[in-house]
């Protein structure tokens, strides 16, 4: 059987959110025009994707007419989108940050730059994984694949002697991480705030989960 090819990849929610704020910026587009831009299904575009961008300003809509005289509905990206896309372009982890803002306030799941945060975060005093698993609210199997990758990484390190349980603990690079996420939370946090924007998308994001 032939191996999956790296273009199939399950996109994050930052990442789809770069796609469509980046094709913006190309070109103003309809609906259906940046569906396909972004590869995105039409439900998950106007349904998860698209009314926090609006809500947000980081685009916007307009009507035009084209040349049969029929108006239709084009979206454009903002000074404010633009912002976000450009610091996005220039660092990746502005795109955790955005979907952190825009997609995590639902409270139903967290990303998977967030899982990552909360494991070094609990790991800035050594533990073992058992208390691990209540620090982190996660099962014993999603949390070891996720240290396993970690240690990888040089983003956390084990401790102990080998007849020992080993103890976990963030290395200088992983508080690194840990310190540029918040600093991205902090300048996209701020960007909405220019005009009191970052409030409303709790109740916006409920609404839209009930549909």
């Amino acid at each position: 059987m032939a191996s999956r090819s790296r273009s199939t990849t399950r996109r994050t929610d930052g990442e789809i959110l770069f796609v469509i704020l980046s094709a913006l910026k190309k070109q103003p587009s309809g609906p259906t025009n940046l569906m396909y831009k972004a590869n995105i299904s039409w439900r998950a575009l106007n349904r998860k994707f698209i009314p926090p961008l609006l809500t947000l300003k980081l685009l916007i809509t307009k009507e035009v007419k084209g040349d049969d005289k029929r108006t239709t509905s084009i979206y454009l990206l903002t000074e404010r989108g633009e912002t976000i896309a450009n610091a996005c372009r220039k660092y990746k982890i502005v795109m955790f940050a955005l979907a952190k803002l825009i997609m995590g306030t639902a409270g139903k799941r967290r990303t998977k730059m967030e899982i990552i945060i909360n494991i070094m975060s609990a790991t800035k005093e050594k533990s073992l994984k058992t208390p691990l698993m209540g620090l982190t609210r996660m099962s014993w199997k999603p949390l070891s694949r996720c240290l396993e990758i970690l240690l990888r990484g040089n983003l956390v390190m084990m401790l102990g002697k080998k007849d020992e349980r080993p103890h976990y603990q963030v290395t200088e690079t992983g508080l690194e991480l840990i310190q540029l996420y918040e600093n991205a939370i902090l300048y996209v946090t701020h960007i909405m705030r220019q005009e009191g924007l970052d409030e409303p998308i709790g109740r916006h994001m409920a609404f839209y989960n009930q549909l």
